[in-house]
């Protein structure tokens, strides 16, 4: 039965791919109109958007709903992503000429998959979107985990409407608007075969997903409704789907113990600007972590470390959205003599005397099994400098 399912799923995923594929100008052609857009621009209304925000727009199409919310909100940054490719196509090339096509950057993806780091986006939006979708649940789990805490989820589907509201819509509209007619005809009966919404079931959804539901607003005279949901703020580390969790910065430390001393930085500027902590920072495109661990140990206070063994990993995720996970090594020796530079300055100390109230909370709990050769793997949850819920594994 599973495996039937998921051919079902994958069938119709395919099926519909073909379809926009095939028909992506005739879409572009109906969806091309002002109220489709003014539709998209509330789309960043209801997400509560500010000027300089990020928004991803999933199933973004011929682009409308995108250019909608860069028109609506001055500043605003917008990422329109699709499945097909000829749609991403036809946006981009009206992204050339469009009044807001300089405020859009659009990307062909798999919404099931977001080639995101957690809490990229400051929204996610859809339009037309989930009702089409074999999965939406699937979809709408990774569209959390690349928006931040806290901030919204907004999409515009099919309403489970009266009959006779498409019927009062085109009477409104036919004569001085026959584009958005056929849209909104078509619309009903495609969405008739698929599936629509109401905001019990929406709400169902949302929670399914991990989402918590905020309000349902019906539009288009009951033909359609926005659906609104928020991603939670993490206060516990099972509050994280870990198994689905992508950092956004991926970063190393590295503790140099010789003599009975280690040594550390008090950094100077960037994350934890002020705290004492180790050598280390984010690893560069193409490079390993041991070869990022040792550069930034040599950038950062001159010395190059030897004997470098990998000790464990740390994983932080931060109630703003932020998320990083480090590689620790120790070092047994270094070359060269620790000095002083623009990014921290060292600091050799006694094992038995590491600062640790200077030092990032999580510290005091991984640090002792690290100097003691112990693995570990530790995950931690920060509001701020405060750490709020911690896990830690320790392997001997």
């Amino acid at each position: 039965m599973v495996a039937s399912t998921r051919w079902a799923r994958a069938a119709r995923a395919l099926a519909q791919t073909a379809l926009f594929e095939a028909g992506a100008v005739p879409y572009a052609v109906l969806t091309t109109q002002p109220l489709w857009r003014t539709n998209g621009g509330r789309l960043a209304e209801l997400a509560q958007l500010a000027p300089g925000e990020h928004v991803l727009d999933l199933g973004c199409g011929p682009g409308e709903s995108a250019f909608g919310m860069a028109d609506r909100i001055s500043g605003l940054q917008v990422t329109g992503l699709d499945l097909s490719h000829a749609m991403v196509g036809l946006a981009r090339a009206r992204s050339s000429y469009d009044r807001a096509g300089h405020a859009v950057s659009l990307r062909q993806g798999n919404a099931e998959r977001l080639p995101f780091a957690d809490g990229t986006f400051d929204a996610v939006t859809g339009h037309s979107f989930l009702y089409l979708l074999p999965d939406a649940r699937a979809v709408l789990r990774e569209a959390a985990r690349v928006v931040k805490p806290g901030r919204r989820l907004v999409f515009l589907e099919p309403a489970a409407a009266p009959r006779s509201a498409l019927t009062d819509v085109v009477r409104a509209r036919a004569a001085r608007d026959p584009r958005f007619t056929a849209s909104m005809v078509l619309w009903r009966a495609v969405s008739r075969r698929y599936g629509r919404f109401d905001e019990r079931r929406l709400c169902a959804l949302f929670e399914e997903a991990g989402l918590e539901p905020v309000e349902a607003v019906p539009t288009l005279g009951e033909l359609a409704i926005f659906g609104v949901a928020q991603r939670p703020v993490p206060t516990k580390v099972t509050d994280i789907a870990w198994e689905r969790w992508k950092p956004k910065d991926d970063a190393t430390l590295l503790f140099v113990v010789r003599e009975g001393q280690v040594l550390l930085i008090r950094k100077k500027r960037g994350l934890g600007a002020g705290k004492v902590n180790a050598p280390g920072g984010r690893i560069e495109p193409g490079e390993s972590p041991l070869e990022a661990a040792i550069r930034e140990t040599r950038e950062e206070v001159g010395v190059t470390p030897t004997g470098v063994r990998f000790a464990g990993e740390v994983s932080f995720q931060f109630c703003d959205g932020y998320a990083l996970h480090a590689h620790v090594f120790t070092a047994t020796d270094c070359e060269g003599e620790a000095i002083e530079t623009d990014e921290a300055k060292p600091l050799w100390t006694l094992l038995d005397r590491i600062p640790f109230g200077e030092m990032w909370a999580d510290d005091a709990h991984w640090l002792p099994h690290a100097l003691a050769g112990r693995r570990f793997a530790g995950r931690f949850v920060f509001d701020g400098d405060a750490m709020v819920d911690m896990a830690l594994d320790v392997t001997p």
